[in-house]
């Protein structure tokens, strides 16, 4: 997973400029290399800490980054199921 312990690490930052430039160079078609439940569990658990955890200005962009990129995962009808809540 490239999203370190830490939300407002450079690894975070980078992974995340890396996606939206293969977004940008490919499309969102590239998403389906990310569509399995490690990464989807993953974002899911970035988003909880950065709503939690998160007061400045960059923790907000990270949040609205984070909801564009599972609103782009969503697009997908095989991440769908990957989304649901188990309990």
């Amino acid at each position: 997973m490239l999203i370190g312990q830490d939300f407002r690490s450079g690894l975070t930052r980078i992974g995340f400029e890396i996606f939206w430039s293969a977004i940008e160079g490919v499309g969102v078609e590239c998403l389906t290399a990310l569509s399995n439940q490690d990464y989807i569990t993953g974002l899911q658990r970035l988003l909880v800490r950065v709503v939690n955890d998160g007061y400045k200005l960059d923790d907000k962009c990270l949040r609205n980054e984070i909801v564009i990129l599972v609103n782009y995962l969503l697009t997908l009808p095989e991440t769908i199921p990957l989304f649901l809540i188990r309990s």
